[in-house]
């Protein structure tokens, strides 16, 4: 961690601890608190030196999700091994994606100068807390919903798609939609194999669908419709 991370996460780690969030990692400005079959997760991310840059990230993650699409290394990278859902709050599309959060005028990013030190990280930590407590909370309560992380996984405009636009997100697309029982998989399947335009030029074709079918088949052996009970829990 830069000097401006390890000051945000002192100033910011009791009032974390206060809405039961947990430190994730010793590295790094990150706290988890379990939700029913996964957690959530609230990270400050932090770059630069002299001059820094605070950016807090908000992601959920399903564990049943995960562990079917990780039983095989190949199936998804480190990155996305982490989270079903997640969302850098500084980006800029992130504002436009008023169908999921309350819209909002304030700054998602926060710049902290060794000059003004202490100053800023006020500023910073108070910033925080507000998005914390406006923005993740309400992100939190509703994607604790599996049904509502099939919407934005596989039905929701490319600009609402909280995951990194990777092969992953149609690997967790199917796999929540296959949990929900979804009536249409198999139109949803067909889809996901024949990918277009840019994503289609990303990757080798036959690669790509010998994924998908491997997934397909793990899948199969799952109980149609489990992800009810999980959905039921939250």
């Amino acid at each position: 961690m830069n000097r401006a991370e390890r000051a945000i996460f002192q100033h910011l780690h009791p009032f974390m601890q206060e809405h039961g969030f947990e430190r994730y990692i010793q590295s790094e400005a990150m706290w988890d608190k379990p939700m029913p079959g996964g957690r959530w997760r609230f990270t400050v991310g932090s770059h630069g030196n002299g001059i820094y840059w605070l950016y807090p990230m908000v992601s959920v993650r399903f564990h049943q999700i995960e562990e079917i699409i990780d039983a095989d290394d190949d199936l998804h990278d480190e990155a996305q091994l982490q989270s079903t859902l997640l969302t850098d709050l500084s980006e800029h599309p992130f504002r436009r994606w008023q169908s999921l959060l309350p819209p909002r005028r304030m700054h998602y990013r926060f710049t902290v100068l060794d000059e003004h030190f202490e100053r800023d990280i006020q500023r910073a930590l108070a910033g925080l807390q507000e998005i914390f407590l406006t923005d993740a909370l309400p992100y939190y309560q509703r994607f604790s919903d599996l049904a509502e992380v099939e919407w934005v996984l596989n039905r929701a405009k490319d600009e609402e798609r909280h995951r990194y636009v990777h092969a992953g997100r149609e690997l967790a697309g199917l796999t929540a939609a296959w949990l929900l029982g979804r009536p249409d998989f198999e139109q949803l399947l067909a889809r996901y194999r024949t990918p277009k335009g840019q994503q289609a030029a990303s990757f080798d074709l036959a690669t790509w669908q010998a994924r998908i079918d491997k997934l397909v088949a793990r899948l199969r052996s799952v109980p149609r419709g489990q992800g009810l009970a999980v959905r039921e829990q939250a």
